[in-house]
């Protein structure tokens, strides 16, 4: 069950390269994601999520293991943007403007109406 959205989502050159390789749907991390389930981020961190999920003030993140790759789904404040990437694409994500050099999914809504795997 889906329990908060937000705007665009977005994938990283990478990200998207390593997880169409390895046949996994993008619609369906960022399905998890919104659906709360942060993968396999540490214990320590997960109040830190879920605190920020109910008061609207930090960024939501989870962490899924791809053939022992990590691939990271992070939301930021504002719920405007949701964006997949690697661990070595981080930097390239603080430092572009917010979306800059990043593939814009079909919207999710869209995708279901399309019949597209999420």
């Amino acid at each position: 069950m889906i329990k908060f959205a937000s705007g665009k989502q977005v994938v990283a050159p990478q990200a998207k390269e390593f997880l169409q390789a390895n046949k996994v749907s993008m619609f369906e991390l960022v399905h998890r994601h919104y659906s709360c389930d942060w993968g396999i981020v540490e214990k320590d961190h997960l109040p830190l999520i879920e605190r920020n999920l109910v008061n609207g003030q930090g960024p939501l993140f989870s962490i899924y293991k791809i053939n022992e790759q990590a691939v990271f789904v992070s939301t930021n404040v504002d719920r405007s943007i949701t964006a997949i990437f690697l661990p070595s694409e981080l930097d390239v994500l603080l430092d572009a403007d917010v979306t800059g050099g990043l593939e814009e999914l079909v919207p999710m809504a869209t995708a279901m109406d399309k019949g597209l795997a999420i």
